[in-house]
């Protein structure tokens, strides 16, 4: 086990999960193309799979859930479920995604919570003034935002409540580790 940043070990198996009260999952490989794909389907779903039980108490956080939900029409489905389903077994979810489209419609319908930076491609920042509710209301947000200050939205879907934040401490580079190569 190797810790991360925040002091987490990262693990890449069901056992590693088990064994600690917090972890960051990440299924390294040195594989490539399909079989790489293939790789990260089987372990993700096997992880999936069990974490799938009765007041499980768990939050899980997808980095890139566009790739995750692109691994296979399967896991397309748990995470589908897991989208409308995963509250009643005490599971949270928290998803990131580079750009608004390219996932499926319930991580939208389905979540409380959005937060999102002021986007490069005007495209984007329509959908995801859609997404926030009118365009013409959230557009002129959108384009206020001050990237430099990494301002951004977070709104509650629910109550309608919005606020604007943004880092207020100078970020620095992480220093970089040296890792061992992956099997």
């Amino acid at each position: 086990k190797i810790a991360g940043k925040l002091g987490w070990p990262i693990v890449d198996d069901w056992r590693g999960v088990t064994e600690n009260r917090q972890v960051i999952y990440w299924p390294r490989t040195a594989l490539l193309g399909r079989a790489r794909r293939a790789w990260h389907e089987q372990k993700i779903g096997d992880l999936l799979d069990r974490l799938w039980q009765p007041d499980a108490n768990t939050l899980i956080a997808f980095d890139e859930i566009g790739y995750i939900e692109s691994l296979s029409t399967d896991i397309k489905a748990t995470i589908q479920m897991y989208w409308r389903e995963a509250r009643s077994q005490g599971i949270t979810i928290v998803a990131m995604k580079q750009r608004p489209q390219g996932v499926q419609r319930d991580m939208h319908s389905e979540s409380m919570w959005s937060a999102a930076f002021k986007p490069k491609d005007r495209g984007d920042l329509e959908r995801f003034a859609e997404l926030f509710g009118a365009k013409r209301d959230w557009i002129p947000v959108f384009d206020s935002l001050d990237m430099m200050n990494h301002e951004f939205i977070l709104r509650h879907s629910k109550t309608g409540q919005a606020v604007i934040s943004w880092v207020d401490t100078p970020l620095r580079p992480a220093r970089r580790s040296r890792r061992p190569r992956p099997p």
